[in-house]
């Protein structure tokens, strides 16, 4: 597909190129490293697969192609399909502005869904505190756009506008634990915030996206045993009710966690490389949302996970490691196994 990002419910065509043409008997088998994405295949021995985006999708995720050959495997492909929010930035978001100059205005678009019948409104904060319109502020009466008015350089900074409050199943009801399944859904792009970047003319800036922050690259040799230990980022009160997940190419595997580490962490371990381990191994920490609210003391909010994103697993950390093989040297002499300790990841908690 395009490179996207692609809007929740969109429907994308996937192709598998092989060169040279593989022998006539191969099979295909797509994988994703979204757990819970179906993945539509008309016949194993066609090279192409079909993926509607659910709004359950996280902001991107990594789709295999494997070529088989009976049982051997010849040869695995993969493409990253990124997704749009279901609210979006309409323009750039980091913007330039020059203090006094004509006013400024941020807008975003919400994308064609269903699941939009959940969300009560949108609000509008500039670095965490709440907008309100005023005269120097103006908010749509859409709450679609915000406009600043007489900017000075105080303005710059982050703003942000993200829905806030649920409704179930289509009539507002009260419940503590409203807020909470709002941030745990928030790193969806379902329920995902927009932030824009204000600027003054002149400034840069160069800004890290969690997902950049959570790939990493792991270059190991071929025989060499190699570990790491992976710090999840998970707050106390929700470690109970997590379990996590690894996949390697897109197809869930225990064989690289040992457990141990200290703390809520796992360790790592590829023992003997081969170059079938020359791949993508993906973790997940997973919340199972349906005891975890319910023991916060709202029932009434313990599905609304599921209506919103089709599962009560909601991923509150991830890590996407790309395992690839160096060159040994020509003389190597005791080569020590290669450790990466406390790796701590950035995702939003």
């Amino acid at each position: 597909p395009s490179d996207g990002p692609h809007p929740i419910g969109s429907t994308l065509n996937l192709t598998c190129s092989i060169y040279p043409l593989p022998p006539d008997d191969v099979t295909y088998q797509w994988t994703s490293s979204e757990r819970y994405q179906s993945i539509t295949t008309p016949d194993s021995s066609l090279p192409v697969a079909m993926v509607t985006i659910g709004s359950g999708h996280g902001k991107e995720a990594r789709y295999f192609c494997s070529v088989y050959s009976g049982s051997n495997l010849l040869a695995v492909g993969s493409t990253v399909i990124a997704v749009q929010g279901l609210l979006y930035p309409v323009g750039p978001t980091v913007v330039e502005f020059t203090p006094g100059s004509d006013p400024v205005t941020l807008e975003v678009g919400i994308g064609d869904s269903d699941k939009i019948q959940y969300f009560r409104s949108l609000k509008w904060f500039v670095n965490s505190v709440e907008i309100s319109s005023n005269g120097k502020y103006l908010i749509s009466q859409d709450d679609r756009s915000l406009t600043i008015n007489g900017t000075v350089e105080q303005d710059a900074g982050v703003y942000e506008v993200k829905f806030t409050g649920l409704l179930r199943k289509g009539y507002e009801e009260k419940c503590r634990a409203d807020s909470e399944v709002l941030d745990l859904l928030s790193s969806y792009p379902i329920a995902s915030p927009v932030t824009f970047q204000l600027v003054k003319q002149g400034n840069v800036i160069r800004t890290q996206t969690v997902e950049e922050e959570n790939k990493l690259t792991l270059p190991i040799m071929f025989y060499e045993n190699t570990s790491f230990v992976f710090s999840w980022a998970v707050p106390a009160d929700r470690q109970q009710y997590t379990s996590f997940y690894w996949q390697f190419n897109g197809l869930q595997s225990q064989a690289y966690t040992t457990g141990g580490g200290v703390g809520f962490s796992q360790e790592v371990a590829i023992t003997q490389p081969t170059i079938l381990d020359d791949g993508y191994l993906d973790g997940d920490a997973v919340l199972y949302s349906y005891n975890y609210l319910y023991d916060k003391g709202c029932v009434l909010y313990r599905e609304i996970a599921y209506w919103i994103i089709g599962t009560y697993d909601i991923v509150l950390d991830d890590i996407s490691i790309h395992i690839t093989f160096y060159a040994p040297p020509e003389v190597q002499a005791g080569a020590s196994n290669l450790t990466i300790t406390s790796l701590q990841s950035s995702i939003l908690t």
